[in-house]
């Protein structure tokens, strides 16, 4: 019951606190930053999220579409697979960050869910430590095929790591740019 009720205060405050805004401005998408699991799979299980999130999320993204806001995004890192389905059911469009060492992978995802899900990132930040043919390699192995299959945010699997070697974030992003400009 307390679980509940948490969650239920939670929802309630974020429909109050969005409703004046909303009045004024729709945003072009809200985003909401999870975090549900780690390396090793998730945080909850599938079960816990419908029991304890699902209708507490339900009803604020029902608030936000009453003020027709388009698109929702979820942010979480680590092995969240088993949680797509029902991030999906609840009517979520996109999800990032994708992250590669917790064994996310765009082109499995994509496969299973086609153009349902908005893949945001899944590119190895890692990689940035390394060579430009690193990068490449990496870049080349998943951009030209998503982006070709839409649906598509090209970014990294998280935020770059200190010690990247600024002329390689560089290059990563010039790349990205031309990859995406001829597209």
């Amino acid at each position: 019951a307390w679980i509940h009720e948490m969650m239920d205060t939670y929802a309630d405050f974020i429909i109050a606190l969005t409703t004046p805004i909303l009045e004024e401005v729709i945003p072009d998408s809200i985003h909401f930053f999870e975090d549900m699991a780690y390396r090793g799979g998730s945080l909850i299980s599938p079960e816990f999220f419908r029991k304890f999130m699902m209708n507490p999320y339900k009803r604020v993204l029902d608030h936000f579409r009453a003020y027709h806001v388009p698109f929702f995004v979820i942010d979480s890192d680590g092995k969240v697979d088993e949680l797509i389905p029902l991030f999906l059911e609840l009517g979520m469009d996109g999800m990032y960050p994708f992250e590669v060492q917790a064994g996310m992978d765009i082109l499995q995802v994509r496969k299973h869910y086609g153009k349902e899900l908005v893949i945001w990132g899944g590119l190895d930040k890692r990689v940035l430590e390394k060579t430009k043919a690193d990068i490449d390699r990496e870049v080349y192995a998943k951009v030209p095929s998503m982006l070709e299959k839409g649906g598509y945010i090209p970014a990294l699997d998280h935020e770059p790591q200190p010690g990247i070697p600024f002329e390689n974030f560089c290059y990563y992003r010039q790349l990205i740019r031309k990859i995406c400009e001829r597209g």
